[in-house]
């Protein structure tokens, strides 16, 4: 403004005061609008790998000084999984042809499987609120592409993630006394893991504040507890019985004849959840979102598959799951991330169309 009004018009075209007027609005006009765009907002010259190797370096160097974070998220991991095997210790070593240790066994597996899926999620849903507004005026800014930013997270949460599960798994493996293949009930639960952490994705992404993530985080996990459908068997029942579906408390006298069953065999077994078919038709289609329900029976078929009793035998036949279908099983756990992924992607890209 000093130089305007102590310069005449002459003197400032002479010296290319209007040019660089002219200069700087085309620059601006080039700039686009939050409000007017939202499909593609950036607009950068560096390459994709480039990019994702700067968001990748960040984000590492933001794991490795965030060490409260990450301490407690491997304190907490390390102290629910040592609680369970202490608690469950030597469950996989007692005979399964007893009612109560078959209950026992699988009790323990199923404890350790929803630990995996509450602790993978729990820390993503709560941090990813915090680096929303910083992605939201980078992305504004054209600082870089939301597809760089997503795959530099991923980078990053794959890893992480499996270390996680590892620690769970060398903790309670041997405490419990697992059957199962070490490797495959590890990269079972890793499934889990990124599924669970990329619905909780879904969840920061749409949600601003960390409190309001924190109060959906149980409406959204809990009923997989439900849609899972896992339940205990008793090992023998009259054939009289449904025989796809056994009921867990058919000890009575009428089901059950006391010549020919031992009373060991003769126990109680709770139900753990419910059954899918007891579910109402209209709400079935929610257990194909539940990655709990799949990793879960994977993990039934990699511990208790090989076993020969025939209430091992029930306790598959009972949860409907099939030893030749774990492929299928793996496919859809992938589907499931690859989707929720790609969702969180949408509704992230959406909330920067307006203005933080």
């Amino acid at each position: 403004m000093f130089v305007v009004q102590t310069n005449t018009p002459k003197e400032l075209r002479s010296k290319g005061f209007f040019d660089r007027q002219k200069s700087d609005s085309a620059a601006t006009s080039k700039v686009q609008s939050v409000e007017e765009g939202g499909e593609n907002l950036y607009s950068g010259k560096a390459s994709m790998p480039a990019q994702i190797r700067w968001l990748l370096e960040r984000e590492i160097r933001h794991v490795a000084r965030d060490t409260g974070s990450l301490a407690a998220r491997f304190g907490i991991t390390i102290f629910l999984n040592l609680l369970f095997g202490l608690i469950f210790q030597g469950a996989g070593d007692e005979d399964d042809s007893v009612a109560d240790n078959l209950n026992t066994h699988f009790g323990a597996l199923t404890m350790v499987t929803i630990s995996s899926m509450f602790g993978s999620a729990q820390p993503t849903a709560i941090e990813f609120p915090f680096q929303r507004p910083v992605f939201l005026r980078e992305y504004s800014a054209g600082s870089y592409s939301s597809f760089a930013y997503f795959i530099s997270k991923l980078a990053m949460e794959l890893p992480l993630g499996l270390l996680q599960m590892l620690v769970s798994w060398v903790v309670v493996y041997w405490l419990i006394a697992f059957d199962g293949n070490f490797l495959y009930m590890l990269l079972a639960s890793w499934m889990l893991s990124i599924c669970s952490a990329s619905v909780a994705v879904v969840l920061g992404c749409a949600v601003a504040d960390v409190k309001t993530v924190s109060e959906f985080l149980a409406p959204i996990f809990v009923p997989q507890l439900l849609f899972a459908g896992y339940r205990c068997a008793n090992p023998r029942v009259l054939p009289s019985l449904n025989a796809r579906h056994p009921p867990c408390s058919s000890s009575s006298p009428e089901n059950l004849h006391p010549s020919t069953h031992p009373p060991t065999l003769n126990a109680l077994n709770p139900r753990f959840f419910i059954r899918t078919e007891q579910i109402p038709v209209w709400l079935r289609w929610a257990q194909y979102l539940c990655a709990l329900k799949y990793t879960m029976n994977i993990l039934v078929v990699i511990e208790f598959g090989d076993c020969e009793h025939e209430g091992c035998e029930n306790l598959l036949e009972s949860n409907d799951v099939d030893e030749d279908h774990v492929w299928i099983y793996v496919l859809v756990l992938l589907a499931l991330f690859s989707f929720f992924r790609l969702f969180a992607l949408w509704v992230l890209v959406g909330k920067a169309k307006t203005v933080y």
